[in-house]
């Protein structure tokens, strides 16, 4: 059997902010790298310097687009998740109609936990 869904989150949380935190990391170096490069290009012309700082360029781009992508699933995740730990939980119910089989209204019931 599987974890519980509580852990499974949790777990789900910290394997997200850990790719996170990793991709962070690797723009960060990536970016250092780049400086570093320019740095001796500005002193010395360097045909692998200068394809170097080209190809980091792009997956400076994808690392940052997926720390953003990241950012926003973790964010929506401790959301969701501080709704549900909240002081009380509102719950809707649509009531039909034996008879009819039609739709009422619905009903909401606030339940402390």
């Amino acid at each position: 059997m599987g974890q519980p869904a509580c852990e499974e989150g949790n777990t789900l949380l910290q394997a997200l902010q850990a790719e996170r935190n990793r991709l962070h990391r690797a723009v960060c170096k990536l970016k250092a790298s780049n400086a570093e490069l320019k740095a001796e290009l500005d002193k010395e012309f360097d045909r692998d310097y200068k394809e170097a700082i080209q190809d980091n360029i792009p997956v400076i781009a994808k690392y940052t687009a997926r720390v953003a992508s990241l950012d926003e699933e973790i964010a929506e995740l401790q959301a969701g998740r501080q709704r549900i730990s909240g002081p009380e939980v509102l719950v809707s119910t649509m009531n039909v109609t034996p008879e009819t089989g039609r739709q009422e209204a619905p009903e909401q019931q606030a339940y402390e936990l």
